[in-house]
């Protein structure tokens, strides 16, 4: 807990840094988590203590911590965790990953971020298949993405 702690608060603008990144990270934690009770019950502790620790920020982070503590994030994000589980049209989450990126200055990425980490932890892999993994899915969208 102690280093997601350090997150709260972290970096400046309306929403720090640290903070979007925790939103999207419980994102992709809550969106990866099925019906699995004992990632259910780590949710809701790590959620509790998330909202206690919040307070040490600004309202409106507060507010989106502790919203996303319980599964509830703002629609960018929550449509492109969507789109990443359901995987069927990479159009689709290119579509979804550009409209979460638009939020405000820095929040929109950071938020993705968190989301693509978040996504990642339940499946056990070391540090640096995740880190490759992304890196690939990066490569393939903008492949893609080219005439």
């Amino acid at each position: 807990m102690i280093s997601v702690q350090s997150l709260i608060g972290l970096g400046y603008g309306l929403t720090p840094s640290g903070d979007d990144f925790l939103v999207g990270y419980l994102a992709g934690l809550w969106c990866t988590a099925g019906a699995n009770l004992s990632r259910i019950q780590f949710l809701m502790a790590l959620g509790s203590e998330l909202s206690q620790v919040s307070r040490n920020t600004n309202d409106i982070s507060c507010t989106y911590l502790r919203s996303a503590a319980k599964g509830h994030v703002s629609e960018p994000i929550a449509k492109l965790a969507q789109r990443l589980t359901q995987a069927n049209d990479m159009s689709n989450i290119r579509a979804a990953t550009q409209a979460a990126l638009q939020v405000g200055h820095t929040s929109g990425s950071d938020g993705v971020l968190g989301l693509l980490l978040g996504c990642l932890v339940w499946q056990g892999l070391p540090p640096h298949l995740i880190f490759s993994d992304l890196l690939r899915l990066s490569v393939i969208c903008n492949s893609r993405s080219q005439p």
